[in-house]
């Protein structure tokens, strides 16, 4: 446990939750076996593919996770700019209205 705690995390598979998604993916994989064989390509199959969606699910969140800091440096960047345009554009607005301008 002490392991874990000053271990860096430098993969998804150094997470916690995949590993115990993985190990119970393929602990339901082996359970699966033992299903009816005419539920293979119904029941067996949807349950497999959902307990494999978990880490599918996790590896696609931590790859999207790496651009998350930079996406939204950039969309509070452009909103700030939108805003400061727009309120830019609104004074001007003001500005030929109360001038006569517009």
């Amino acid at each position: 446990m002490d392991e874990l705690k000053t271990s860096k995390i430098r993969t998804v598979r150094d997470l916690k939750v995949y590993r115990k998604a993985f190990d119970s993916a393929m602990e339901i994989f082996e359970l699966t076996k033992k299903f009816p064989k005419e539920e293979t390509y119904s029941l067996t199959d949807q349950i497999r593919r959902a307990s494999r969606s978990v880490c599918s699910n996790l590896s696609e969140g931590w790859r999207k996770g790496r651009y998350v800091l930079s996406s939204l440096f950039l969309a509070k960047r452009s909103s700030f700019f939108h805003r400061s345009s727009v309120g830019k554009g609104q004074r001007t607005e003001d500005k030929r209205q109360r001038t006569g301008d517009g």
